[in-house]
């Protein structure tokens, strides 16, 4: 399934005939049996002391004959009706698997994450301290320099212990470990600090990649019926050289495993993504909304990560309409770059 649908207009439902018509019909075809049968029979009496012969005669073949006299109208009217009836159902029940396809979702029920600037989410909203602003710098991950011990069991200190619980209560998961560090370097310490800290992380479980995955990545799993579980650890640091884009480092639980999900007081939805381009923005991004994954109306804030100009101009335009029912303020919309200095494609997981 696409995000765009086909653009069928519905057909247009005749009117239908006046209720009077059919009783009319019913009458003349009523009368004019009748006056057939007495000029038919006007010499012979013996038909109406007959009551088989009168309800013969002057009921059912009476209303047979008006039915079939409907059914002669229906032929040309009815069945343009009929047919637009149906293919309109048809298209409403396309737009509902739609969207029933574009709201599916899976299920974030823990994460904790580190950057170079403590609680960078709740400065960035104003809800602690000061919005840090930094659109040109490269922000480092000071902390990991400065311990005495092991800089890889200080970030999952801040990142997985704190989640052992939910990892504990998992029957089984997929972990995606993805660093620009060596595989060899990662999984030793991961197991190590695993086992002294009795996580429910297995090496059996790893998938191993040098590449931090597009966000695109959480359509697969939505699609995937067959994944339940899922830990997703994204390590972008260096102790030793500077790196061109901003350090952080989190990890993310997934789950669509209706018990997990009960005993989890953490849901958030992360929804099925759109890939667009600047072409077609506009008309993707109604798509988008018509999904309905949130209502426009409680849309209340919206993040950013390195727009185009010319994309991000549109997506405000469409974002700030009074006409699209978004009640979106204008200091409730985040552009992540501005606030955490250089980033690439894999900061979307902040």
């Amino acid at each position: 399934m696409k995000w765009q649908l086909p653009n069928i207009k519905e057909k247009t439902i005749p009117k239908n005939f006046s209720k009077w018509i059919y009783l009319l019909i019913f009458v003349i075809s009523f009368l004019s049996y009748v006056f057939f049968i007495f000029i038919v029979h006007n010499d012979n009496d013996a038909v109406f002391s007959q009551f088989n012969l009168i309800i013969i005669f002057f009921i059912i073949t009476p209303i047979l004959f008006g039915l079939s006299v409907m059914g002669f109208l229906y032929s040309f009217f009815f069945y343009d009706k009929v047919d637009a009836l149906i293919f309109n159902y048809y298209l409403k029940n396309m737009r509902i698997n739609w969207q029933i396809w574009g709201q599916n979702s899976i299920n974030l029920i823990d994460y904790h994450y580190i950057t170079g600037i403590d609680n960078v989410s709740l400065k960035i909203m104003r809800i602690e301290g000061h919005s840090p602003t930094n659109p040109d710098k490269v922000i480092p991950i000071s902390a990991i320099r400065e311990t005495d011990s092991s800089a890889l069991f200080y970030l999952f200190d801040k990142i997985l212990l704190p989640m052992k619980s939910k990892l504990n209560m998992l029957p089984s998961m997929t972990i995606l470990l993805n660093t620009n560090q060596e595989q060899e370097v990662i999984n030793n310490a991961l197991m190590s600090y695993s086992h002294l800290n009795e996580l429910n992380i297995h090496q059996s479980n790893i998938t191993f990649s040098n590449i931090i995955p597009s966000i695109d990545k959480i359509n697969d799993w939505i699609d995937d019926d067959s994944i339940q579980n899922i830990l997703l650890i994204n390590l972008l640091f260096d102790t030793e050289n500077h790196l061109q884009v901003t350090e952080y480092c989190c990890a993310l639980l997934f789950s669509n495993d209706e018990e997990v999900l009960n005993q989890s007081s953490l849901k958030i939805n992360l929804f099925r993504s759109i890939n667009t381009n600047l072409h077609n923005l506009n008309k993707d991004l109604e798509y988008f909304l018509d999904a309905e994954q949130v209502q426009r109306e409680k849309i209340n804030q919206a993040w950013t990560l390195y727009l185009p100009s010319p994309a991000l101009h549109n997506f405000k335009a469409t974002l700030f309409d009074p006409n699209s029912r978004i009640k979106l303020e204008p200091n409730k919309f985040y552009q992540l770059e501005i606030n955490l200095g250089k980033l690439d494609y894999s900061h979307a997981w902040l």
